[in-house]
C-alpha cells in the first residue's frame, strides 16, 4: 500500500473507480431500502455513511487486486505431472461419490420427475430440453437395466470431469496459488452437493465449465488453441450444448461466444458458426422431429417472473392505490385472500404452485400487457415496487444476507419407487457438520454477490478503457454477469437463485 494514493487512482481510472463505487454503495444500501421497518430518516442518514465508505473502498479494492498478477510458471516441482492431473480429476469425483453414498440415490424433485415421465411415455416435451433428459436420463437407465441411482453417478463423472478440466487450466496459465484457492473454495463448498441433484442446471453447469475453460486457453494462446481441429469441435459442441440445456442459456452463451470470436482470425470464425448453426440446427429440427417433441405449454410465466413480482407485492400491500385493470388481473391469477394471506413480498413462487393460482390468466395476457401494469404499478405504489424488486433481484449481488438456495438433494413423494434419502447416515453427520462450519465462519463463499463482485472488481481493476486489447479483456468477464443478473429479472422468487 506504499504506492497507494487516492488522487493518482481517481485520476489514472476515474470510471473504474465511479463504477465500482456505485456498485458497492448500490449492495449496502439496498439493505436498509428492505430492512423492516422501512425509515426515510434511516435511509437518509445511511446513505451518506455508505457513500462515503464506498468511495474510499473502490480505489482501495482497485489498486489491490491491479497488483494481482496470475504466474502460469509458479508450479509444484516435486510432484509429477500424472500424479497432479489424478488430483485434479480424481479428488472432485472421490469428493461427489462420498457425497452420493450419504445422499444416496440423489435429488429427484418435481423437475427431475417430469423428466423420468417423459423417458417412461416417450413424449417429450422442450419445457425440461428433450436432449438434456436423453443424454441424462435415457442413456444411464438403459445403460443399468433401470437402475435409478444410474442417473446421479453418470452426472456426476461428467461434473468431476469438468471440474478436473477447471482446475487443470487454472494451473497451466495461473499457477498453483490460484490452483490451491480455487480447489479450497469449490471442493469445501456446501453448494458442491448441487451436482447431486438430476436438474439441467447440474448439466448446464457441467457444459459451461468445459466452455469457459476453453474459452480461456483461446485468449490466453491468442487463438492458436483452435488450431487443432478437435479443439473447434470441443468448443462447439461444448457451447451448443450449454445454449441446449437451459431457456436463459443465451445470457451467457451469446456473450461467450462473441469474446472468442473478436479473439481469433475471421477463417476460425466463420467454421465455429458454421458448426454451431448446424450442430443446433440438427438438434431442434430432425432430432427433436424423429422424437416427436413439443413446445411447452407454459412459458410466459417463467419469463415475466419480475413484472408478476412487483403486481404481487403491489396488491398485497396497497390494493387501493391500484387500478381496476390492474386488480381484476391479480385476482384472475390468484383469490385476493391467497394475495393477501399466502403471499410473500418478492417472492412470486409463494403463490406460484398454488392449486387457487391459475397460469392461464397469465398465458392469455400480451407481456407488454403485464409490463404495462407493472409500470403503473410503480407509479402508484414506487416504495413498494422497488423493494419487492430488491428481494426478488438481490440473491445476485448481496453479500451481507445469508441469501443463498439450499441445494441439499431431496426425494419427492414419488410413483417411480425412488426411495428417500436416508437421514441417519453418519456420512450426512460429518457433511452437515462441514455445512454449519461454513456458513457460521465463512458464510460469503455460499454467496452468488460474492462472486459477482468478484469478477467486477477484477475487470474494473485490470481494464482501462482507452485500450481496445483491454476491451477484449473485458468481454470475457461479461458472460456471468449477463446470466446472473439477467437471469435475476426471469425469476418468480429469490429461492431461485
Amino acid at each position: 500500500m506504499r504506492d497507494f494514493s487516492f488522487p493518482k487512482i481517481y485520476k489514472e481510472r476515474t470510471a473504474n473507480c465511479v463504477l465500482l463505487t456505485v456498485y458497492i454503495f448500490f449492495i449496502l444500501v439496498s439493505r436498509i431500502f428492505v430492512s423492516e421497518p422501512f425509515s426515510k430518516i434511516y435511509l437518509a442518514v445511511g446513505s451518506v455513511f455508505l457513500l462515503a465508505f464506498s468511495i474510499i473502498a473502490s480505489p482501495i479494492i482497485i489498486h489491490l487486486v491491479s497488483k494481482i498478477n496470475l504466474d502460469g510458471q509458479d508450479r509444484f516441482r516435486m510432484i509429477p505431472g500424472y500424479v497432479l492431473k489424478i488430483i485434479f480429476y480424481g479428488l472432485p469425483l472421490l469428493i461427489l461419490f462420498i457425497c452420493f453414498i450419504a445422499y444416496y440415490p440423489g435429488g429427484f424433485g418435481n423437475d427431475s420427475l417430469a423428466q423420468l415421465e417423459q423417458y417412461v411415455s416417450g413424449q417429450y416435451t422442450d419445457w425440461h430440453p428433450a436432449v438434456q433428459t436423453i443424454l441424462v436420463v435415457f442413456i444411464p437407465l438403459r445403460l443399468s437395466v433401470g437402475k435409478i441411482g444410474s442417473i446421479v453417478l453418470l452426472q456426476l463423472i461428467f461434473f468431476s470431469m469438468a471440474l478436473g478440466y477447471c482446475f487443470d487450466t487454472i494451473y497451466e496459465y495461473a499457477g498453483r496459488k490460484y490452483l490451491i484457492i480455487s480447489m479450497v473454495i469449490v471442493l469445501c463448498n456446501p453448494l458442491l452437493c448441487f451436482a447431486l441433484n438430476v436438474w439441467k442446471d447440474v448439466s448446464f453447469a457441467i457444459t459451461v465449465m468445459f466452455a469457459v475453460s476453453f474459452a480461456l486457453r483461446i485468449y490466453v494462446t491468442g487463438g492458436r488453441w483452435l488450431d487443432k481441429k478437435r479443439n473447434i469441435v470441443f468448443f462447439v459442441v461444448a457451447i451448443c450444448f450449454a445454449t441446449l440445456f437451459r431457456h436463459n442459456a443465451i445470457l451467457f452463451t451469446i456473450p461467450l461466444m462473441l469474446a472468442v470470436l473478436v479473439s481469433i482470425s475471421r477463417r476460425k470464425t466463420l467454421i465455429i458458426l458454421f458448426l454451431s448453426a448446424v450442430f443446433i440446427a440438427t438438434i431442434k429440427g430432425p432430432f427433436y422431429y424423429a422424437l416427436g417433441v413439443t413446445d411447452s405449454p407454459r412459458r410466459q410465466v417463467e419469463t415475466v417472473g419480475l413484472p408478476l413480482t412487483v403486481i404481487g407485492s403491489s396488491v398485497s400491500k396497497c390494493p387501493e392505490k391500484l387500478d381496476e385493470d390492474i386488480t381484476e388481473f391479480a385476482f384472475e391469477v390468484a383469490p385476493q385472500s391467497i394475495w393477501l394471506d399466502e403471499y410473500v413480498d418478492g417472492n412470486f413462487n409463494s403463490i406460484k404452485w398454488s392449486k387457487y393460482t391459475s397460469f392461464d390468466a397469465i398465458e392469455k395476457r400480451d407481456t407488454s400487457d403485464i409490463l404495462d401494469m407493472m409500470a403503473r404499478c410503480f407509479k402508484a405504489c414506487p416504495a413498494i415496487c422497488i423493494s419487492s424488486v430488491i428481494k426478488l433481484t438481490e440473491g445476485v449481488y448481496t453479500v451481507i444476507s445469508p441469501h443463498y438456495t439450499d441445494v441439499a438433494p431431496f426425494v419427492v413423494d414419488n410413483y417411480f419407487a425412488i426411495p428417500k434419502i436416508s437421514l441417519n447416515s453418519p456420512l450426512l453427520t460429518v457433511i452437515y457438520g462441514i455445512n454449519r462450519f461454513v456458513e457460521d465462519y465463512i458464510p460469503f463463499i455460499l454467496y452468488i454477490g460474492t462472486y459477482n463482485l468478484a469478477v467486477i472488481a477484477v475487470l474494473l481493476s485490470k481494464v482501462r478503457f482507452n485500450k481496445l486489447r483491454d476491451w477484449k479483456k473485458l468481454l470475457f468477464g461479461i458472460p456471468v454477469l449477463t446470466y446472473n443478473f439477467g437471469s435475476s429479472l426471469l425469476l418468480t422468487g429469490f429461492n431461485d437463485c
